[in-house]
């Protein structure tokens, strides 16, 4: 998930959307589906989930995120990557293989 799920009442503009309403649906969804595995791509997600994380270091971190007892993932975003320092942004490609191996490895366990 990229998390914009809701947005304020008249607004469909990029980034414009109702954070507390998108908070309360993405948490609905994961007790609804109730997953094995949680992909949060970009900080977007991750920041309403846990607003205390550090998008760098937890995208980074090469171990699974635990939100609400469940496994995360946090993957970098491609659209939100911008074209900063190669042609995905800066660290893309590590760390797309660092969210890439940690789901890879959740088929095993």
């Amino acid at each position: 998930t990229d998390a914009s799920k809701v947005y304020k009442i008249g607004s469909w503009k990029d980034k414009d959307f109702d954070k507390k309403k998108s908070k309360e649906l993405l948490e609905a969804e994961i007790e609804f589906c109730n997953p094995d595995l949680i992909i949060l791509l970009g900080a977007q997600p991750l920041h309403l989930l846990d607003k205390n994380k550090n998008y760098a270091f937890t995208v980074e971190d090469e171990n699974y995120l635990l939100i609400k007892n469940k496994k995360c993932v946090v993957a970098p975003f491609l659209i939100g990557n911008g074209p900063v320092g190669n042609r995905y942004g800066k660290g893309f490609e590590k760390r797309l293989k660092i969210a890439s191996n940690k789901i890879t490895d959740m088929k095993f366990k």
